[in-house]
């Protein structure tokens, strides 16, 4: 389940088959990212960190999520 969350929210960032959404995106990674998928927690933790055009940065996610990914 959570490489399906993943491969989906990759399709969403790329938007390939799927309108572009990094906010979409972003959601279905941290949904991957809770059950331990690793680079759902690396892409999830880089938007935050950085931004996207519809997401805000967000230093306190970003932390949380490479923290996470520490910790695997």
């Amino acid at each position: 389940q959570k490489e399906y969350y993943y491969e989906i929210a990759q399709l969403y960032f790329y938007g390939i088959g799927l309108p572009m959404s990094v906010a979409k995106a972003v959601e279905l990674y941290e949904q991957s990212a809770v059950i331990g998928h690793i680079d759902s927690i690396k892409q999830a933790g880089d938007i935050y960190w950085n931004g996207a055009s519809d997401v805000k940065i967000d230093k306190k996610k970003a932390i949380y999520f490479y923290t996470l990914g520490s910790q695997l």
